[in-house]
């Protein structure tokens, strides 16, 4: 079969496309609300309302309060171009909707989530890892090791599990059209479907939303994942990793630098070096002893700081234990660590609109038909590229040419 007569779909499944797509949709919400019923809204994921609550905000904030986003009247912001001045405001009220709709989540989870265990339950091991355990499970149970999950708990969780369903479709239906948008499809197989009645009516809000409600999800999702390893947790893995490649440098390092020779209280290093270089000269030659004990000398420091790291690492690992056994301390330190996160979901979606942007600046392909002039975040960043980025693109074709 070549590729047109693929396009082009066989005439059986044209006519009956919408009987099809009617029958896929059931089954969906029919798994959808089985699986629901069968966790219960305690133990159902609600990751897709948080998105649907958080775009829901922005665009409230956005349409309603643009103009009188408190940020347009800081100093460092109304002095920048009309275009920056926008993204700014329209990025500073996703971060609210997205804060806003995972503290909800947060206290959510602290009500209809409590670490509760009857007897009969074994009891967790203290040296077992903390992130083994979901934090989404129903601890409450029976004394035969049996979940209690009454009717009530059951029909929210089959009526919750259908919304978000039926989010997660709407999300990916929308994304479809979008990039399906800006392919040879859409005046093909598919101009049908871009020309109906429903497409004419809500594609200036799909091509105008779509994108920016991806970023919202991509910023959303780092900022969880931020609240489930929580402040602590996160900073420990990053001290971690930091602290040892730190230790090994520092340690190698400071035998050989002036530093160690010019500062009183680094004499010790000077001392280590000097009293390891005294047994390796009476084998080796004056001048190769002096480096050895100097690398001999690193190496003890070397692990002398990993041991330092190691304690200071355990310090803080007991700390999150102690703050994830406390509900108050737990949802504290998770809001602190999703503020980091989401100032690092910022980023990483203005690394990928970066992309785009780049590859429509150089003519390979043109991203600005994946969303609407009228965009808040996705246009915004457009703007805020054109400002900056653009101009330092100049000065380099004008350096290769």
């Amino acid at each position: 079969m070549n590729m047109y007569s693929f396009l082009a779909m066989p005439d059986w499944l044209t006519g009956n496309a919408k009987t099809i797509a009617i029958a896929a949709l059931a089954v969906v919400a029919l798994v959808a609300i089985i699986v629901g019923a069968v966790k219960g809204f305690t133990r159902l994921n609600w990751g897709a309302l948080v998105w649907g609550g958080a775009c829901a905000l922005f665009c409230l904030l956005e349409l309603k309060f643009h103009d009188k986003n408190p940020i347009l009247k800081m100093g460092a912001i109304s002095g920048l171009n009309e275009g920056v001045r926008d993204f700014a405001a329209a990025c500073s009220y996703a971060l609210v909707s997205i804060f806003a709709a995972l503290v909800l989540y947060g206290l959510l989870t602290l009500i209809f989530r409590p670490r509760k265990q009857k007897a009969g339950i074994r009891k967790i091991d203290e040296d077992e890892e903390e992130e083994d355990i979901d934090e989404d499970e129903e601890y409450e149970r029976t004394e035969n090791g049996g979940r209690s999950i009454c009717l009530f708990n059951r029909i929210c969780g089959a009526v919750v599990s259908l919304a978000n369903a039926a989010l997660v479709l709407v999300g990916i239906a929308c994304l479809a059209l979008v990039i399906v948008n800006v392919t040879p499809l859409r005046t093909g197989a598919l101009q049908s479907v871009y020309e109906s009645s429903f497409m004419e009516k809500g594609w200036s809000y799909i091509q105008k939303y779509t994108l920016d409600f991806v970023f919202i999800a991509i910023i959303a999702a780092i900022g969880y994942g931020g609240f489930r390893s929580g402040f602590i947790g996160g900073f420990r893995s990053v001290f971690l990793v930091v602290g040892y490649i730190a230790a090994i440098v520092v340690g190698f390092w400071l035998p050989f630098s002036k530093i160690a020779a010019e500062k009183e209280w680094l004499s010790f290093v000077g001392q280590l070096s000097g009293f390891l270089e005294k047994f390796i000269v009476k084998a080796l030659p004056g001048s190769v002893a002096a480096v050895l004990g100097k690398i001999g000398c690193g190496l003890v420091l070397c692990v002398g700081l990993c041991v330092i790291v190691a304690l200071l690492g355990l310090i803080l690992r007991l700390i999150e234990r102690g703050v994830r056994h406390t509900g108050v301390l737990r949802f504290v330190d998770g809001v602190l660590s999703t503020v980091v996160m989401l100032v690092l979901g910022v980023l990483v979606c203005a690394l990928i609109v970066a992309i785009l942007y780049i590859l429509e600046y150089f003519g390979i392909f043109e991203s600005s038909k994946l969303f609407d002039s009228a965009s808040p975040l996705t246009k915004g960043l457009y703007s805020v590229f054109d400002e900056y980025l653009a101009p330092l693109f100049e000065k380099i074709k004008g350096k290769v040419n």
